[in-house]
């Protein structure tokens, strides 16, 4: 193997180079001495074209980096020594160490109100003076550890400075863009001016600002909150702080924003004492139980505070007591849209289901609301009163199928006695009740309690049902046939209706005629020999023969009954007759064309019933002496009367 020399040599600048290795001796990494022994010894082995071996310089590069990094950790070990023995000593005297992050965490907090204090190392002192003190000359372990706390506040407090500038640099770009109207970039403009200074109660001011016209006033008043605790005097921070309370409908909290802010806009002091007032007519008549004027309040003061929740909530409500569910419903989600958890609007979805008879959800609701909010009173009533309200219902039911009519009326009493509010049950149990009662024969009370049903429910079709039924047993055909045209009208393909209806219409004209059975005195299912009786004793009780000492109105009234006795007869003893009568055909129009049977003579009628020549003996053993009366018009006859 050929020989190897060490070789070294100098540049221009006077720096010495070693040409195996090729750093310089400054290099903090470029100490060359090797196990104590000096660069250039002779015992590093040459090429004879004074070269060193590849490997060789291989092997004693990474030997002589070794040991300066293994001389560089024992130096931070040392420092790190030194600094756990600082910290034992501050422990021992309660003190408190603040590490470098909480340094800058403190200063991050206190840098809208103060700077740091700006700390110079001593490197930047010797690099401004140039003047070497011995004394103030620290080692490098020490300036290592100074410099560990000094040198990030020295960042700190140059990104502090940088901060500052960008965020008025993006509220001046908010402003322009708010000027421009275009509030979502504007929002977002000083939403990263708060980033960068969040101290800064003007940015918050601008913000909030920005929120009132995109339609946010709970954003815009947590805004103006901060933006009053960072500057208590900042006073058109107090005056939006008040504008947004209006809208949200807090008047005691607008009232104090208004007294910080000093001289509060006119319009808002208007609005702030009309929206005070209109509460309080809304309470009023809540406690009145009032609700249709509750609901006009209300109104009235959404007009103003537009996004008040709890005066919504209160709306649904009044809405679910005047039996508008629907609307009460949509009222109550669009609350629950704004706050998932709102406890009023869930109370008014359970109360609108437990108007609509829909029980079981109602109780989920309510559970839940009380879940919520345990001590919410109105919740706990309702939830009290359904469980009742149900079981009363029930109870009469169980008594009615069991045939205890009596017991099942009193039921549906008490039942309705538990919330007069609750409509659609009610209507139910007073459909119930009206079926007890028509049971019982009490008619009247039937009807009765069916109208109470439909005013409750105008859409419930078995208490119309029921209602023209009893007026149909009570021969009140025109209502018979009025309800039942209004259900017919509900589905007119159903065959039943429509029998119904016929059925009514049938009756009603049939009633508007005379009633022959009325005129007789007989039932409508009389037979041939008691049509005859009765034909026999009222026909005598009225001719006129017997009432020629009369007045002259008594006389006319004793020949019109007279003239219908002789219709009734005449009807009702003709088989053929009869039956069309009692299908409701018109009489006069019979026969075709026959002369009408307002145009018979009574007294032919009478003739032929006692016989014309006959003998015939009357009731006591009395003779009678027929006349006549004249076919036409002023020839009438009297009739002639002995009794014995």
């Amino acid at each position: 193997m050929p020989s190897t020399t060490w070789k070294d040599t100098k540049s221009g600048d006077g720096n010495v180079y070693n040409d195996a290795v090729g750093l310089s001796s400054k290099d903090k990494y470029a100490d060359t001495s090797l196990n104590g022994k000096k660069e250039g010894s002779s015992n590093i082995p040459m090429h004879e074209n004074n070269s060193v071996d590849p490997a060789l310089n291989m092997v004693l590069n990474l030997r002589q980096r070794l040991e300066a990094m293994t001389s560089d950790l024992e130096r931070v070990q040392a420092a790190a020594d030194r600094l756990s023995k600082q910290i034992d000593e501050y422990d021992s005297d309660d003190h408190e160490i603040n590490t470098n992050k909480e340094k800058i965490n403190d200063a991050n907090e206190n840098n809208y109100n103060h700077k740091p204090t700006l700390y110079h190392t001593k490197t930047e002192e010797k690099a401004n003076s140039n003047v070497k003190d011995d004394t103030d000359v620290e080692s490098e372990e020490e300036w290592e550890a100074s410099s560990i706390e000094k040198d990030p506040i020295n960042i700190t407090e140059v990104d502090e400075e940088e901060c500052e500038r960008l965020a008025d640099e993006r509220k001046e770009e908010g402003n322009q863009l708010y000027k421009q109207k275009n509030y979502r970039e504007a929002l977002h403009k000083y939403s990263e001016a708060i980033d960068l200074c969040p101290q800064c109660a003007a940015f918050y001011g601008n913000r909030s600002a920005c929120y009132l016209m995109l339609g946010q006033p709970r954003q815009a008043l947590e805004d103006s909150k901060t933006a009053t605790t960072l500057d208590p005097l900042f006073i058109k921070a107090w005056s939006r702080l008040a504008k947004c309370s209006i809208m949200l409908g807090d008047t005691v909290t607008a009232r104090q924003a208004n007294q910080k802010a000093g001289s509060p806009q006119d319009q808002d002091l208007k609005n702030l004492e009309a929206l005070e007032r209109f509460k309080e007519e809304t309470m009023n008549a809540l406690n009145n139980k009032d609700y249709r004027r509750a609901l006009y309040c209300l109104d009235k003061c959404l007009e103003i505070a537009t996004h008040s929740l709890p005066l919504k909530a209160t709306r649904a409500e009044c809405l679910a007591f005047l039996g508008r569910y629907a609307e009460a419903q949509e009222a109550a989600n669009g609350v629950l849209t704004l706050d998932s958890m709102n406890a009023d609007a869930i109370y008014v979805r359970g109360l609108c289901l437990y108007y609509e008879d829909n029980v079981d959800r109602a109780f989920s609701h309510f559970q839940q609301v009380l879940r919520f909010a345990p001590d919410h009173t109105k919740a706990k009533e309702a939830y009290k009163k359904a469980k009742q309200l149900k079981l009363k219902k029930e109870e009469g039911n169980t008594a009615f199928k069991a045939g205890q009519l009596t017991d099942a009326l009193g039921l549906y009493t008490e039942a309705l006695g538990i919330d007069p509010f609750n409509r659609t049950t009610n209507s139910k149990l007073y459909f119930n009740r009206a079926t007890v009662h028509a049971k019982l024969g009490k008619l009247e009370n039937s009807i009765d309690d069916c109208s109470k049903a439909i005013d409750l429910d105008n859409t419930y079709i078995k208490a119309y049902l029921r209602r023209a039924k009893s007026y149909m047993d009570t021969e009140q055909y025109e209502e018979a046939v009025r309800d039942y045209e209004h259900v017919f009208k509900t589905d007119k393909s159903n065959r039943e209706y429509r029998q119904m209806l016929q059925n009514a219409k049938l009756e009603l004209r049939k009633s508007k005629r005379k009633d022959y059975y009325k005129v007789l005195g007989i039932d409508k299912n009389a037979n041939e020999e008691e049509i005859k009786k009765a034909y026999r004793k009222r026909a005598m009780d009225h001719h006129p023969d017997r009432h020629s000492g009369a007045t002259e109105q008594e006389k006319k009234d004793h020949e019109t009954k007279f003239k219908e006795i002789g219709e009734a007869y005449t009807i009702l003893s003709d088989e053929k007759k009869r039956r069309a009568y009692d299908s409701g055909q018109d009489m006069d129009d019979m026969g075709g064309g026959h002369a009408g049977f307002h145009d018979i003579d009574p007294n032919t009628i009478f003739q032929a019933f006692f016989g014309g020549g006959m003998g015939g003996g009357m009731p006591g053993g009395g003779h009678q002496h027929y006349g006549g009366f004249g076919g036409g018009p002023g020839g009438g006859q009297s009739f002639s009367f002995q009794f014995g």
